[in-house]
């Protein structure tokens, strides 16, 4: 999330953005497409660009995929990126729970 905070007081007002982290994201991964749309889609990729903390669930058509790019990203995002966490969640795993999230994406 952007904000914007504005000095009104000023003839030349002080016009500043912040990027503040909202808290975790819920991903669903996708039955198709498993790179673009799934673990490492464009909605995880817009939540560690705003330094959110990521909870994937893999779609169960592509465990492999899911896992092996999961894998990278977590080990991207942690030394590389230096940006919240990537979990990845199998089919019966729990980590879901209403009200956890912040936002949710998926495929």
């Amino acid at each position: 999330m952007a904000a914007a905070a504005i000095d009104h007081r000023s003839a030349n007002p002080d016009i500043r953005q912040r990027q503040i982290p909202l808290g975790p994201v819920a991903v669903f991964g996708a039955s198709n497409f498993p790179l673009a749309f799934s673990v490492a889609g464009g909605d995880t990729a817009s939540a560690l660009a705003a330094d959110c903390p990521v909870v994937v669930k893999a779609h169960e058509a592509h465990p492999g995929t899911s896992e092996l790019v999961g894998r990278a990203e977590a080990t991207a995002s942690r030394l590389v990126l230096d940006v919240g966490p990537v979990l990845l969640l199998f089919q019966g795993e729990r980590g879901f729970e209403e009200g956890a999230f912040v936002a949710v994406g998926g495929g």
